[in-house]
C-alpha cells in the first residue's frame, strides 16, 4: 500500500439495521424486499453509514434470487442516491443449496451480471454458509467480473 492509498472502509449489516428500525423481513426476499416496501428506509440507511465514514457501501441485495434480478438496478440506485461519491458493493447472497448446481450458478451470474451492469464496481459474495456455496458464488462472480473487464477494455458493451 502506498503512503497516499487508504483502507476502504466497509458499512454495516443493512438487514440488522431494517429490523432494528421496524421492517419486518419476510422469505424469500428477505431485506431485498424494502427495496419495494419501504425504499426510503434503504436509501436512510445507506446515508447514515455514509455519514458515519464508510466509503464502500453494499447494496441491498440479500435474499434476491435470479428471477428478482430487475432490483438489483433499483438497489444501486438506492445507493448512489445516498451515497453518490460511496464505491458500489454489489452483495450477492448464497442459492438454494438444495438447488442443481446450474441453477446455483444461474443464480450467481444473474445477479452478478444484472449488479455489474446497474453500475457496482465491486462484486462480494455474502453471507455463505458453507465453502462450496462460497466457491461457487466465487467462480461465477469472477467470471462475470472478467466478462465485463473484458468488454470495457475493448470498448463493447455487452
Amino acid at each position: 500500500m502506498t503512503a497516499s492509498a487508504r483502507p476502504r472502509l466497509l458499512d454495516g449489516a443493512m438487514g440488522t439495521e431494517l429490523m432494528r428500525r421496524g421492517y419486518a423481513m419476510r422469505a424469500p426476499r428477505w431485506g431485498a424486499g424494502a427495496l419495494e416496501d419501504a425504499p426510503e428506509l434503504v436509501t436512510q440507511i445507506h446515508r447514515e453509514y455514509a455519514e458515519a465514514g464508510a466509503d464502500a457501501l453494499r447494496t441491498n441485495t440479500f435474499g434476491l434470487r435470479a428471477a428478482d434480478a430487475p432490483w438489483c438496478a433499483v438497489a444501486v440506485d438506492a445507493l448512489r442516491r445516498a451515497a453518490p461519491t460511496a464505491t458500489i458493493v454489489g452483495a450477492v447472497g448464497p442459492a438454494d443449496p438444495a438447488a442443481p448446481p446450474e441453477q446455483r450458478r444461474e443464480h450467481y451470474t444473474a445477479l452478478g451480471d444484472a449488479l455489474t451492469r446497474a453500475g457496482a464496481q465491486v462484486l462480494m459474495a455474502e453471507t455463505h454458509t458453507t465453502l462450496r456455496g462460497a466457491r461457487e458464488a466465487s467462480d461465477a462472480l469472477r467470471a462475470v467480473s472478467y466478462t465485463h473487464l473484458r468488454a470495457h477494455e475493448t470498448g463493447r458493451n455487452l
